[in-house]
């Protein structure tokens, strides 16, 4: 609507006819449009067609902005490594967004990869702390203790299998003993 009416059909043919002839500033903006619903519905599909113009044309922003559409799956089947090859690729360029991003991730991979053995060592104590069969993910203390009332129940169960003649082997590896 600078110096004219505002027409958002008008505005939208001619963007696009400058995004179909390779402007890419045409191709960023009509992108996001459609991401964002200003003068359009939002469509992914669409979103997604003028992002990878725009990144066709080696726009290190476009070409991130690809990548987290195939991160999101917006417009796109998501496609993890596609998506952080690309936002790689932008990182190459110098892209610093990019740059960021992969910082983050790699902080991220860090923590989680310290988070998941930090956990399977508690696991691995748990178990061999608590008696066969608690739960080795509870910290409470309750499944530590095996009431008097289940291990008579077990006792029992245990000797009514043996006069049915199962052997202490096969009563074992049930865990019985």
């Amino acid at each position: 609507g600078l110096g004219t009416e505002k027409d958002n059909k008008e505005g939208l043919r001619l963007m696009s006819l400058a995004g179909e002839r390779g402007l890419v500033s045409a191709q960023k903006t009509l992108s996001a449009m459609y991401q964002l619903g200003e003068g359009v519905e939002i469509d992914g599909s669409a979103c997604f067609k003028w992002t990878r113009l725009a990144a066709e044309s080696g726009d290190p922003q476009s070409v991130f902005n690809l990548g987290v559409h195939y991160l999101r799956g917006f417009g796109v089947a998501a496609d993890v490594t596609e998506g952080w090859s690309l936002i790689q690729r932008s990182a190459e360029a110098g892209f610093h967004p990019a740059l960021d991003v992969l910082k983050e991730k790699d902080r991220n991979e860090s923590l989680v990869l310290d988070l998941l053995r930090s956990t399977t060592q508690q696991v691995n104590w748990n178990r061999q702390q608590r008696p066969q069969g608690a739960n080795p993910f509870s910290s409470s203390s309750p499944t530590q203790f095996v009431s008097p009332q289940f291990q008579e129940a077990r006792r029992r169960a245990y000797e009514g299998l043996r006069d049915q003649g199962y052997s202490d082997e096969v009563l074992r590896q049930g865990g019985y003993r």
